[in-house]
């Protein structure tokens, strides 16, 4: 799968115009880390462009995995 279809999966996802094809897409790539940040990034424009107020995220789970696997 090429990135631009997991992008335009996920930006159909965000609208509501997802297929079941393009859901599965999501979902089977939703643990790579890039995808989740790209996700992150369609959030807040969709937000922006909604004028809507998006809570500060607070992701503390990648850091404190890091500093375990450091530790062991």
């Amino acid at each position: 799968m090429s990135r631009e279809a997991l992008q335009e999966s996920l930006s159909a996802v965000m609208d509501n115009e997802a297929d079941e094809l393009e859901l599965r897409r999501v979902l089977s790539a939703s643990d790579d880390p890039e995808t989740r940040a790209t996700w992150s990034r369609y959030q807040v424009a969709r937000a922006a462009m909604h004028k809507e107020l998006l809570m500060p995220k607070l992701d503390i789970a990648s850091a404190v995995s890091a500093a375990l696997a450091d530790e062991a």
